[in-house]
């Protein structure tokens, strides 16, 4: 049972359809990474040290700043996937530190 007010998902097709084991994608759900996007974006980070990909142009939300790194969003992720190893929050982190 859904929400009030959600829309329904559209079945995926079986040229589009992940593993079978892919839990999402077998429920009727769409992944939110596409392998195929090659826009721009520009990898951002808040206060607590937390990353994300942002389309580039765009402005950025308040709390987040441009750490520097642009490209397609396979490249960003790729950076995040380096520099983000620690995924707790930074006030997370200072407080099991104390």
């Amino acid at each position: 049972m859904r929400p009030p007010g959600c829309a329904p998902v559209a079945p995926v097709s079986a040229s589009a359809a992940a593993p079978a084991d892919d839990h999402f994608t077998t429920k009727g759900y769409r992944p939110m990474f596409n392998d195929d996007d090659q826009r721009i974006y520009t990898v951002v980070r808040n206060d607590e040290e937390q990353y994300s990909v942002w389309p580039t142009g765009r402005s950025v939300p308040r709390g987040w700043a441009e750490v520097g790194v642009t490209g397609t969003k396979a490249e960003c992720l790729d950076h995040i996937r380096v520099v983000w190893t620690d995924l707790r929050p930074r006030s997370v982190r200072e407080a099991m530190e104390a």
